[in-house]
């Protein structure tokens, strides 16, 4: 069984998302601990919603806050996504803080804060005791900013969304390719 799992979320992918300043730390907290989410995921029948998420904190790329990270023993189905789109609506001023701190604590009582897109997500990497997650060796650089001020149109966020898009593929095949290289095995010789 896995140690844990790392996710990454870009949150500026999601249309009007704006980083809301220090506050967003204080709300990345709330996803923190041992607590049943049955709120934040989609429950397949017969699983336990019990998880740890031992951390969550912002994604910085390149110095600018672009999304968060989470890590977890174990996530349930859309967990990550439905993370992010509670984090999106207090963002927008859509949610507050308490609803989904109540959300937490109260899994009895329904909440539904909906499913970020899957185009944001990345599953970072998994830490096993035999294979332990490595530390990146390379800086992410390649994100561009969304267009921001007063004169950005719709199709000009769009735009940037499908360029946004290509820079997340980018970056797997990139980190993918730090992953090591395969170990050189001498075969024997067939000897008649």
């Amino acid at each position: 069984m896995a140690n844990y799992r790392v996710y990454r979320y870009r949150l500026e992918g999601i249309e009007f998302w704006k980083y809301p300043g220090d506050v967003f730390l204080e709300w990345l907290e709330i996803f923190e601990g041992t607590y049943d989410a049955t709120n934040f995921a989609r429950l397949e029948e017969g699983k336990n919603p019990l998880r740890t998420i031992i951390s969550c904190k912002p994604w910085i790329v390149d110095g600018r806050v672009v999304g968060f990270e989470i890590i977890g023993e174990a996530f349930l189905w859309n967990q990550v996504r439905r993370t992010a789109m509670a984090l999106h609506k207090m963002c927008i001023g859509e949610l507050e803080p308490k609803d989904v701190l109540s959300a937490k604590l109260n899994p009895q009582v329904e909440y539904d804060f909906g499913v970020a897109p899957s185009d944001w997500l990345i599953l970072w990497g998994v830490d096993w005791d035999e294979i332990p997650l490595p530390e990146s060796l390379t800086e992410i650089r390649c994100f561009s900013a969304p267009p921001q001020g007063a004169a950005v149109e719709r199709t000009m966020r769009k735009r940037w969304r499908e360029g946004a898009r290509h820079e997340m593929k980018s970056l797997l095949y990139s980190q993918w390719a730090e992953l090591g290289k395969l170990p050189r095995v001498r075969h024997r010789e067939l000897v008649d």
